[in-house]
């Protein structure tokens, strides 16, 4: 049943992100559109392994879409408060911080940073700081690069520009098997 709703709700997520690219794509006709919507989701091995094995790129798409939606009808700074939410999800919506910094985005900029904090520090101030500290054997456990839906026969690849924030502080410390600390 878990796998269902999780298929469903990746559907979901990659049919709004489609919407939200092809309100975004002005000055295309409406066949350019599609064919860009098609080709996009046709090619994309990352899609297939988000329904395949449980990862998270539908939803990261659907808030890169967001985000860009967000940019081009001037709100920016929600932009920058989903930014700050997709880069807890994974590293890469990071990096718009850095381009915020670059356009000199100061208000963007502002948003995002306290949105991130306020996402990562609330949490813990509002159900203590037990349960980050319970998460630390099941992360040591899992490792850098396997991820607990190995047990269901799936294979993962270390990818460094597929983790989240708090994969890529791991990665800066800790080896396993099929990496090396970036600093030890």
């Amino acid at each position: 049943k878990a796998t269902r709703v999780w298929f469903w709700m990746n559907q979901g997520f990659l049919l709004l992100a489609c919407l939200l690219l092809a309100g975004s794509l002005a000055g295309f006709t409406p066949l350019a559109k599609g064919t860009v919507l098609l080709v996009s989701l046709a090619f994309s091995f990352p899609l297939y392994r988000a329904t395949d094995a449980g990862q998270l790129d539908h939803f990261l798409l659907l808030l890169l879409t967001l985000i860009m939606y967000l940019w081009r009808n001037h709100w920016k700074k929600t932009a920058g408060a989903v930014i700050a939410f997709a880069a807890l999800v994974k590293v890469v919506p990071g990096f718009l911080g850095v381009w915020l910094l670059w356009k000199r985005e100061w208000s963007a900029f502002g948003m995002a940073v306290t949105i991130g904090l306020t996402l990562i520090l609330l949490p813990g101030t509002l159900f203590g700081l037990t349960p980050y500290f319970d998460y630390i054997p099941i992360a040591l456990e899992m490792g850098y690069g396997s991820s607990t839906w190995a047990e269901q026969g799936n294979a993962f690849y270390v990818d460094p520009g597929n983790i989240g924030f708090p994969a890529l502080i791991y990665r800066f410390f800790q080896d396993n098997p099929r990496t090396e600390a970036l600093l030890h």
